[in-house]
């Protein structure tokens, strides 16, 4: 009777845990999914640096994020990566690599060429890092920001600070504002609960890769 008593006793106490978590997770819910959006938005104070990269993937927003960059520094230099072709424009025959149509956007929008690189190379995060880091270290870059889709700056930062870590260059990162993800109601809209859930994979597979 003792072991029986003890045994409903520890069941109700694991019942009673049970029930308060999922009331203080019921309760707080909202709190903590714009905590788990705005933890992949690992953000920097926007100060000037030597250079801005503006990585490959979406030349309109990440481009957008340059200009206003521009408008409060305007003799800031950019470095624009990317070696992909955009399949959009490749299907109506325009074959032209990432990091050049962000160049040509910049340039349309009143950026002197001057201050601006293309390096038609890197289809990947890691890939983009380690070019980043080698043309810092050739060219004496001790400081630079990377501009990348918010939601993203988490893993960049994880894969930047482990690649530079054997460098004295100064790695900041700014976010590029995306439409299809709103930190503060990303289980809102499909898309995202898509970005949010593949970029928290990445995270792990990152992690777990290197």
């Amino acid at each position: 009777m003792v072991d029986m008593a003890i045994k409903m006793k520890k069941r109700w106490i694991i019942m009673g845990v049970v029930l308060l978590t999922l009331t203080f997770l019921f309760i707080f819910r909202i709190s903590i999914l714009k905590s788990i959006g705005w933890y992949l938005v690992a953000e920097d104070p926007l100060v000037e640096t030597s250079h801005f990269v503006v990585l490959g993937g979406n030349s309109q927003e990440r481009g957008n994020a340059a200009l206003a960059v521009h408008q409060k520094f305007p003799h800031a230099h950019f470095i624009c990566t990317g070696g992909n072709e955009p399949s959009q424009l490749a299907a109506i025959g325009i074959h032209t690599y990432e990091a050049t149509l962000t160049r040509n956007k910049l340039i349309q929008c009143g950026v002197d060429s001057s201050l601006i690189e293309a390096i038609n190379e890197g289809t990947s995060s890691q890939e983009e890092a380690q070019l980043i880091k080698s043309y810092c270290l050739e060219n004496g870059v001790k400081n630079i920001t990377i501009i990348s889709g918010q939601y993203h700056l988490r893993r960049l930062r994880m894969a930047y600070e482990r690649i530079f870590a054997d460098t004295q260059v100064q790695v900041l990162f700014h976010a590029a504002i995306e439409k299809d993800f709103n930190p503060d109601s990303w289980w809102t809209t499909e898309s995202g609960l898509i970005y949010t859930n593949n970029e928290y994979l990445k995270i792990l597979y990152y992690w777990w890769k290197y």
